[in-house]
């Protein structure tokens, strides 16, 4: 026989209040799943838009990745993928961070740069990480910057940043790749300096690419001063991002007005 429905009462509402509270804690990941599927998917799959270097080790950190030449001891490149919603989030702020050393890659360390002209310029930038304070702390490993100028840095370099955190809210989500031109390197004291810098949007949602070569010496001018497609930008540095042949049109397609 069914107990009075005032004998259950208190034990219907504790399980709805239980139930509520599960949901509206996991909502956020809940509502990501619907939102943004694709971003997701490029999350898991964007190893496969890297190039395949010589000498390079592939280092994970929170929120991007590096692929490190542990013979020239520089970043082929730093990569991550990065959402509106990311860009959205209440910033958190570590404050002012200490470059760290990566016990994994012993080639390089922050204290190359003591007494240096050169600073240490973060390749995946900090703000870009301040969904998440791991990932903003990680970036400050020394393997995850290269050797640059204030002027440069900056300078164009830190105007293209703004402008792709533009194209994250424009666009939804972004794969975004930075690196130095290594064959440009100059060897001075302890550092390997490079004379150019790439970097790499591709909209993941539109599936479509701009790539950007910066020469250290022009810090100043418009950002498309340097635009190419992501194929001119392959023939430029030997190296073949996105070579895949279902990137092949987007490759070698440079839509200006929709960068524009």
């Amino acid at each position: 026989r069914r107990p009075p429905r005032s004998t259950l009462f208190p034990y219907t509402t504790l399980f709805r209040s239980t139930c509520v509270n599960i949901f509206m804690k996991r909502f956020p990941l809940i509502l990501s799943l619907f939102l943004c599927p694709v971003s997701l998917w490029a999350q898991f799959n964007i190893n496969a838009v890297l190039p395949k270097a010589d000498n390079a080790k592939l280092i994970k950190y929170t929120g991007f990745q590096v692929l490190f030449d542990t013979v020239n001891c520089l970043p082929v490149c730093s990569a991550y993928l990065i959402t509106k919603y990311e860009i959205a989030k209440p910033v958190t702020d570590i404050g002012k961070a200490e470059f760290m050393n990566d016990a994994s890659v012993p080639c390089t360390h922050a204290e190359d740069y003591k007494d240096s002209i050169y600073l240490p310029g973060l390749l995946t930038p900090a703000i870009d990480m301040r969904y998440s304070e791991k990932a903003e702390h990680d970036c400050f490993f020394i393997t995850n910057t290269c050797p640059q100028r204030h002027a440069f840095n900056a300078g164009i370099l830190e105007r293209l940043e703004r402008q792709t955190r533009a194209w994250v809210t424009k666009y939804d989500s972004l794969i975004v790749i930075t690196g130095p031109v290594i064959s440009s390197c100059e060897h001075k004291n302890k550092l390997n300096i490079p004379k150019q810098f790439y970097k790499i949007i591709y909209s993941v949602k539109y599936n479509r690419g701009i790539a950007f070569l910066l020469n250290v010496e022009l810090p100043i001018g418009s950002i498309y001063r340097f635009d190419m497609s992501v194929q001119q930008l392959n023939d430029a540095i030997h190296l073949a991002y996105f070579s895949g042949t279902k990137y092949a049109r987007r490759r070698a397609f440079l839509d200006r007005e929709f960068w524009n």
